[in-house]
């Protein structure tokens, strides 16, 4: 809500798409297996610190380390460097609860609203779509580029008084 009040609503939409990839992640590790797929979750870190590893290596060679055997081991069990489970979101997010039943059908639930409506409506704000853009978008020498929003941690002084609601940016 601290955003919505700060007049960052785009911003808060697009982090309920956080809040959605944490949903379905909390879902598919409790809903079974659940000792072994909290502990691949968790060994997930073995993985990014790999990638990022990979990254030094290639731009800040001077601070490259090398990796011990067992983070190369425990990463090595991950395919992708974007699928801790193995499984794409939709798989998680849809697959059928185990303990929550539907009361109207007597089946076990399955969080299809969630994943196709919620997940796609703000998925399209963490991408650069059209809709994503769309309150971003200006027209040269039409429209003013507005930076929304209060002040920048109670400061309005000079060159920051911009940050206003409402007010132009002029850069100096």
């Amino acid at each position: 809500m601290t955003l919505v009040d700060a007049g960052f609503s785009d911003e808060a939409f697009g982090m309920t798409r956080t809040l959605i990839d944490i949903f379905f992640t909390l879902h598919y590790i409790a809903n079974k297996d659940t000792e072994e797929r909290a502990q691949r979750y968790a060994q997930f870190t073995f993985k990014n610190v790999e990638v990022w590893s990979g990254v030094v290596e290639t731009y800040w060679p001077q601070k490259a380390r090398p990796l011990d055997a067992r983070t190369k081991e425990i990463a090595s069990k991950f395919r992708s460097p974007h699928q801790w489970s193995g499984k794409h979101a939709k798989d998680m997010a849809l697959e059928p609860d185990t303990v929550e039943v539907d009361p109207a059908t007597g089946k076990h639930t399955v969080h299809e609203f969630a994943y196709r409506v919620i997940y796609r409506w703000t998925s399209q704000y963490v991408h650069p779509t059209i809709g994503a853009l769309k309150n971003h978008l200006v027209q040269a020498g039409q429209d003013n580029f507005v930076v929304r929003g209060g002040t920048v941690c109670g400061y309005e002084g000079e060159g920051h008084g911009y940050l206003r609601q409402g007010h132009r940016y002029h850069p100096r």
